[in-house]
């Protein structure tokens, strides 16, 4: 029995505080749990075991009175007063309760909330569906790349290109048709990425969505997410992989490895080059008409497939 796979929020810390619970209780049975709590007048609830199972594993918020219940058998079989860790998770259920949070996957997100630009007609107006995408052969490897993340490495992709060449709609196709069901994590900016990496929120298995990748790594807080970047677990050969994605306006150094880390992180980020002395390095990489330079194959070294410009939007 293990917990359930949640992105960070007030729902996965509920989850992971009643779960310790159960641990530190010396993992009872379903059975003795409902049996324990049927026993008792004073509990406010009587969870059969089926509910319990669904309170431990289960990525729904459970009954206020059975998690109650069964964080007071926890604590009377862990020999501590269970009023302390009965306020604690009444605490919990209700931050989730008001701040749900539910694991999204890349087609749950969809194109838009990720940043893929709204198509736009000959005569300029909006165009909200979501137009066919045309593959290009920079498609392939990204896709190539997360499936070595399927497989269990830890990948760091980049896209780099202009503006409107098809970054974040060509990473957004890739995760979407490779990591279906993998939840996307999607920080709001460098510090909540900072604080997921601290208190080891990003599971295995998860997709870090990075908007305009060189706002996380500028900046006051650039050099601490460097530093702290998940990535840098990559090349344990029997890690635990999740991924990050998204595009950026500049050319972004790549992170430099940091010394610990709990979770290695395959990512795919497209960026895009900044007007600087580093314009002219960087529209070598991926100049107008030409495409985003990508990374290439599972422990390979970097690769630069530079082609004409696609139609597809960004």
């Amino acid at each position: 029995m293990a917990p359930p796979r949640l992105p960070p929020g007030a729902l996965r810390e509920f989850k992971r505080y009643l779960y310790r619970l159960y641990l530190s209780a010396g993992t009872p049975s379903l059975d003795r749990i409902a049996e324990t709590a049927a026993l008792d007048d004073s509990l406010p609830g009587a969870p059969s075991r089926d509910t319990v199972g669904r309170l431990l594993t289960g990525a729904k918020l459970p009954g206020l009175h059975d998690a109650e219940s069964v964080t007071a058998v926890l604590a009377r079989l862990m020999d501590r007063d269970p009023a302390e860790t009965v306020v604690r998770i009444r605490e919990l259920w209700i931050e989730a309760k008001e701040r749900p949070g539910r694991p999204r996957t890349a087609e749950a997100w969809g194109a838009a909330r990720l940043g893929v630009h709204h198509a736009v007609d000959v005569d300029g107006a909006g165009f909200d569906r979501l137009t066919p995408y045309i593959e290009r052969t920079h498609d392939e490897t990204v896709r190539e790349r997360l499936r070595c993340a399927r497989g269990g490495e830890a990948v760091l992709a980049v896209l780099v290109g202009q503006s409107s060449t098809g970054k974040t709609r060509s990473a957004f196709e890739a995760v979407r048709i490779e990591l279906p069901d993998w939840p996307v994590l999607f920080p709001s900016g460098p510090r909540e990425l900072l604080d997921w990496v601290a208190g080891d929120a990003v599971d295995a298995g998860s997709v870090i969505w990075l908007n305009e990748t060189q706002r996380y790594l500028t900046g006051p807080a650039g050099e601490d997410v460097a530093e702290s970047w998940p990535a840098s677990s990559a090349g344990r050969p029997h890690s635990p992989s999740s991924a990050a994605c998204g595009p950026s306006t500049r050319a972004v150094s790549r992170p430099r490895a940091a010394t610990t880390t709990s979770t290695p992180v395959p990512c795919c980020a497209p960026t895009t080059p900044r007007s600087s002395s580093r314009t002219t390095s960087a529209a070598a990489w991926a100049g107008p008409g030409r495409r985003p330079r990508t990374t290439r194959g599972c422990g390979r070294r970097w690769r630069r497939p530079v082609n004409r410009r696609g139609s597809s939007s960004s």
